[in-house]
């Protein structure tokens, strides 16, 4: 199993990358792992902005992919459930693909192209930020499928 993590526009802080790149590297360990970043729209109305970084991140996904959508209003699992949503697609032989979207969220033709669509809080956090708690979140749930000790 492959998962490729889509995330619009590059991570602009040098701290908040450190601390990324502390989890990309602990989840090589379990998993093939692949950063695809799309190139934020930086003109236009909201709704355009969101139309041409959705048109990006389609092009470069596959059809064969579980999609899953980061957006607040998605189903809100504990840890225990989102890692056996892990879990469910790696049995299933499905790779996975997450998609972060940019700081005016996503098209409707990426949420319809969304499988399952996942927020991780009700809170409404800045999609950098985002980057941080979902990629711990991830690496959290890989200890939770092997039972070791991280997540108690």
């Amino acid at each position: 199993m492959k998962i490729r993590v889509f995330l619009v526009g590059k991570t602009k802080s040098a701290a908040l990358k450190k601390e990324i790149d502390i989890y990309w590297k602990r989840l090589g360990h379990y998993v093939r792992i692949e950063e695809c970043v799309v190139r934020d729209e930086s003109k236009g109305r909201p709704e355009q902005v969101r139309e041409e970084e959705g048109k990006r991140l389609l092009s470069r996904l596959d059809e064969r992919e579980f999609v899953v959508l980061l957006d607040e209003k998605g189903e809100l699992p504990d840890t225990r459930k989102f890692a056996a949503k892990v879990e469910h697609a790696m049995v299933s032989g499905k790779d996975l693909a997450f998609i972060i979207g940019g700081a005016w969220g996503v098209s409707d033709a990426v949420r319809d192209r969304a499988d399952w669509i996942w927020a991780l809080s009700p809170l409404t956090f800045p999609h950098q930020l985002v980057r941080l708690i979902f990629i711990e979140q991830l690496y959290r749930a890989f200890t939770v499928i092997r039972r070791e000790p991280y997540h108690h």
